[in-house]
Parts: C-alpha cells; sequence; structure tokens
C-alpha cells in the first residue's frame, strides 16, 4: 500500500537507473522509474554541528547548484545532521516540491517555520506501506536506536528491483533481510571511509569499509558506490579529535567479492545503470 504520491513527471528512461553526485560527499540525484529525487543535499554554505567551534565544514569542490538541478519531484532527507538536513539550501529549493524525511530529519525540518508545511514522513520499511512517486517507491530502514546517534537508511525500489543508500552504514536485522528477499539489488551507496570520534562525541560515525561490504553482502548487492567521502575543509574541535581512515578507489575495487562492482563516479558526471 502506499501512502504518498508524488506527480512523477520526471523524464527518465523508466527502467534506466540514473545517479548523480550533487556534491562531493552525500547530496545525489536518482532518477527511476520515471521519478527524480535530490537526497539530502547540501549546496550552498557551511554546515554547522552545534557550533562553529565545535564542527565547521565547507565543501573542497563547489557543488552543483539549487538552479543547475537535474528534474526532481521531491527532495528526500535521510538523516537529522546538518550536512544531511542543510536548512540553507532546503530553503532556496523549489517550495512547489514536498520535502520527505527520515523521523529525525522531519522532526528537524518541522522547527523551521519556512520548511514545515511541506514537510512529509517517508514509511518505514517494516510498515508495509511505501511512498510512491511515478512507478518508484520510497521507504526507511530503520536501526531502531534510542540514543543518538541514529543513522538511517533508504530504500528505493522500481519493479522488483532495489536501490539501497545508507551514507552512515547500516546493519540489517532478520527482519529487513526478509524485507529485501526476492529483490534484485542493483546498487547500495554507503561510506567506505572510516570516521571516529571520542564516545561521548558520537563514538564512530562512519564504519568503514568492512561494514560497506557486510552491507552489500547483507543485500545480494550487485554494485557499490562510496558515498559521505568527501575530504571536507573544517575547524573546530572534532576535527581535532577524528580519527579518518581513507582507503583509496583501488584497495576498495580489490576488496569486491566475486560478483560485485565497485561504481566510482567522476565529478558530477551523471552514471546510468542500464
Amino acid at each position: 500500500m502506499s501512502t504518498g504520491e508524488a506527480a512523477g513527471t520526471t523524464a527518465t528512461q523508466p527502467r534506466t537507473l540514473h545517479i548523480q553526485r550533487l556534491n562531493l560527499d552525500s547530496s545525489w540525484w536518482i532518477g527511476w522509474g520515471g521519478a527524480g529525487l535530490v537526497l539530502d543535499p547540501w549546496l550552498i554554505g557551511s554546515e554547522v554541528d552545534i557550533a562553529r567551534w565545535f564542527n565547521e565544514q565547507w565543501h573542497v569542490l563547489d557543488p552543483v547548484s539549487p538552479e543547475d538541478l537535474p528534474p526532481h519531484d521531491a527532495v528526500l532527507v535521510t538523516q537529522s545532521y546538518s550536512d544531511h538536513c542543510h536548512e540553507q539550501t532546503l530553503r532556496v529549493l523549489n517550495p512547489s516540491l514536498p520535502l520527505y524525511g527520515s523521523p529525525k530529519a522531519v522532526a528537524r525540518m518541522r522547527r523551521d517555520p519556512l520548511l514545515a508545511p511541506r514537510v512529509q514522513s517517508i514509511p518505514d520499511a517494516l510498515s508495509g506501506e511505501t511512498l510512491a512517486m511515478g512507478n518508484l517507491h520510497c521507504s526507511m530502514l530503520d536501526p531502531k536506536r534510542r540514543m543518538d546517534p541514529v543513522y538511517y537508511g533508504l530504500l528505493l525500489e522500481h519493479e522488483g528491483e532495489a536501490l539501497v543508500y545508507a551514507p552512515h552504514g547500516f546493519a540489517l536485522d532478520a527482519a529487513l533481510a526478509e524485507r529485501l528477499e526476492g529483490l534484485r539489488v542493483r546498487l547500495v551507496m554507503s561510506t567506505c571511509i572510516t570516521y571516529r570520534l571520542p564516545g561521548l562525541l558520537g563514538g564512530t560515525v562512519n564504519p568503514g569499509l568492512d561494514a560497506a561490504l557486510r552491507l552489500a553482502r547483507a543485500c545480494g548487492a550487485e554494485a557499490l558506490i562510496d558515498t559521505h567521502d568527501e575530504d571536507k575543509r573544517a575547524r573546530g574541535l572534532v576535527q581535532r579529535v577524528a580519527r579518518v581512515l581513507r582507503p583509496s578507489p583501488e584497495a576498495i575495487r580489490q576488496a569486491m567479492p566475486p560478483g560485485m562492482r565497485f561504481l566510482r563516479t567522476e565529478g558530477y558526471r551523471p552514471l546510468e545503470l542500464s
């Protein structure tokens, strides 16, 4: 059953999966099933966590500008953190389009009076409901954590095929693994870097290559794309205490299990998976 429906008017080839980076971190455009989606847009300015003295970051390469976004029917925000839920960007996007989000992202967006009227929730993947846009169906993968940090995943489905987007990694439990059974998982998009902070500041923020491969194998994915991997300019306490391990594309490629491909996007050039 579908709980929400957008127009789904974006002109894409329905069976071809179109992917384009919008920044070098974790903002994406997905075109599939006749619909276009913008994921986690941070396209202008810096992002600040708590306060500038704590953490402020900037892109190393200018993102795609909001005016130059590919055609899209909706904006999806998967996390409540400011590098995903970036209010400054969300306020300048097309105000006629809906904003969909995970539970914590919805709570954050609804605190902004300019965004609140457009905000709707993405159904949980285990609820039996989806958000339908054309022939594309969206639902959230919920880690069921009660305390922060809480990192969600996104499931996109089209005619028996699927894409899993998990910018901070994700561990499938038995119920979610069963939910994915029978789907041809074309692609997993997950972080391959390891980013660790002291426990009081969030602990392991990005769980690294091994976790990305575990997720991809658990999904039976045909391919993996690295995301949330930009080496951003930063200042503040977080930069001083973070421990980062960034595998090279060749190291990721060599770690791929037989039958799984590592796909690397080149800048902002679109990628097509037929």
